[in-house]
Protein backbone atom coordinates (compact mmCIF):
# COMPACT_ATOMS: atom_id res chain seq x y z
CA UNK A 1 0.00 0.00 0.00
CA UNK A 2 2.87 2.39 0.91
CA UNK A 3 4.11 1.62 -2.74
CA UNK A 4 0.97 2.41 -4.40
CA UNK A 5 0.85 5.61 -2.75
CA UNK A 6 4.38 6.73 -3.42
CA UNK A 7 3.73 5.43 -7.29
CA UNK A 8 0.28 7.83 -7.41
CA UNK A 9 1.99 11.05 -5.56
CA UNK A 10 4.91 11.05 -7.40
CA UNK A 11 3.96 9.59 -10.92
CA UNK A 12 0.43 10.15 -11.09
CA UNK A 13 -0.62 6.41 -11.42
CA UNK A 14 -2.23 3.98 -10.21
CA UNK A 15 -2.45 0.35 -10.32
CA UNK A 16 -5.08 -1.81 -8.13
CA UNK A 17 -3.09 -4.12 -5.75
CA UNK A 18 -4.77 -7.17 -7.01
CA UNK A 19 -4.14 -6.48 -10.69
CA UNK A 20 -2.15 -9.45 -11.46
CA UNK A 21 0.37 -9.08 -14.55
CA UNK A 22 3.79 -11.38 -15.48
CA UNK A 23 7.17 -11.26 -16.10
CA UNK A 24 8.51 -8.12 -18.41
CA UNK A 25 5.45 -5.85 -17.77
CA UNK A 26 6.70 -2.45 -18.13
CA UNK A 27 5.34 1.49 -17.92
CA UNK A 28 6.82 3.47 -19.95
CA UNK A 29 5.83 6.70 -19.00
CA UNK A 30 3.28 6.10 -15.75
CA UNK A 31 1.71 9.74 -16.13
CA UNK A 32 -1.95 9.30 -16.15
CA UNK A 33 -2.00 5.29 -16.09
CA UNK A 34 -4.90 3.81 -14.64
CA UNK A 35 -5.38 -0.10 -13.98
CA UNK A 36 -8.40 -1.36 -11.89
CA UNK A 37 -7.49 -4.45 -9.47
CA UNK A 38 -9.18 -6.95 -11.40
CA UNK A 39 -7.45 -6.92 -14.51
CA UNK A 40 -4.71 -9.82 -15.54
CA UNK A 41 -2.08 -10.28 -17.71
CA UNK A 42 0.53 -12.63 -18.97
CA UNK A 43 4.33 -11.33 -19.55
CA UNK A 44 5.70 -8.98 -21.67
CA UNK A 45 3.17 -5.97 -21.52
CA UNK A 46 4.40 -2.78 -22.20
CA UNK A 47 2.05 0.57 -21.73
CA UNK A 48 2.56 4.18 -22.84
CA UNK A 49 1.42 7.00 -20.97
CA UNK A 50 -2.35 7.70 -20.03
CA UNK A 51 -3.58 4.46 -20.72
CA UNK A 52 -7.06 3.15 -18.64
CA UNK A 53 -7.97 -0.54 -17.89
CA UNK A 54 -11.11 -0.88 -16.28
CA UNK A 55 -13.90 -2.46 -15.52
CA UNK A 56 -17.47 -2.84 -16.61
CA UNK A 57 -19.76 -4.36 -14.37
CA UNK A 58 -18.23 -5.52 -11.96
CA UNK A 59 -15.87 -7.57 -15.26
CA UNK A 60 -12.10 -6.23 -16.12
CA UNK A 61 -9.99 -6.96 -19.27
CA UNK A 62 -7.76 -10.52 -19.38
CA UNK A 63 -4.75 -9.62 -21.48
CA UNK A 64 -2.39 -12.31 -23.46
CA UNK A 65 1.14 -12.38 -23.55
CA UNK A 66 3.65 -9.76 -25.65
CA UNK A 67 1.03 -6.70 -25.87
CA UNK A 68 1.90 -3.10 -26.75
CA UNK A 69 -0.75 -0.70 -25.62
CA UNK A 70 -0.20 2.89 -27.13
CA UNK A 71 -0.35 6.16 -25.15
CA UNK A 72 -3.85 7.35 -24.01
CA UNK A 73 -5.62 3.95 -24.90
CA UNK A 74 -8.04 2.92 -22.92
CA UNK A 75 -9.76 -0.66 -22.37
CA UNK A 76 -12.77 -1.40 -20.74
CA UNK A 77 -15.41 -3.92 -19.72
CA UNK A 78 -14.96 -7.82 -20.10
CA UNK A 79 -12.84 -8.52 -22.64
CA UNK A 80 -9.96 -10.82 -23.72
CA UNK A 81 -6.83 -9.37 -25.35
CA UNK A 82 -5.05 -12.09 -27.42
CA UNK A 83 -1.33 -13.06 -27.34
CA UNK A 84 1.12 -10.39 -29.69
CA UNK A 85 -1.25 -7.74 -29.60
CA UNK A 86 -0.78 -4.02 -30.49
CA UNK A 87 -3.20 -1.61 -29.34
CA UNK A 88 -2.75 2.05 -30.81
CA UNK A 89 -2.85 5.30 -29.57
CA UNK A 90 -5.60 6.51 -27.90
CA UNK A 91 -8.02 3.45 -29.22
CA UNK A 92 -10.81 2.67 -27.06
CA UNK A 93 -11.26 -1.49 -26.79
CA UNK A 94 -14.16 -2.13 -25.83
CA UNK A 95 -14.44 -6.11 -27.57
CA UNK A 96 -12.22 -8.80 -27.83
CA UNK A 97 -9.17 -8.65 -29.69
CA UNK A 98 -7.66 -11.85 -31.33
CA UNK A 99 -3.84 -13.15 -31.55
CA UNK A 100 -1.80 -11.66 -33.65
CA UNK A 101 -4.32 -8.29 -34.44
CA UNK A 102 -3.31 -4.31 -34.55
CA UNK A 103 -6.41 -2.40 -32.71
CA UNK A 104 -7.22 1.19 -33.61
CA UNK A 105 -9.91 3.90 -33.97
CA UNK A 106 -13.07 4.56 -31.56
CA UNK A 107 -14.46 1.89 -30.86
CA UNK A 108 -11.13 -0.14 -31.82
CA UNK A 109 -11.20 -2.44 -34.81
CA UNK A 110 -8.79 -4.87 -35.26
CA UNK A 111 -6.48 -5.26 -38.44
Amino acid sequence: MIIQHVNRVYNGCVIGVNADFGEGFVIMHPIGVVINSKVKGGINITLESGVVMGDEKGMSPSLGSHIFIGAGAKVFGPITVGDNVKVGANAVVVKDVESNKTALGIPAKSK
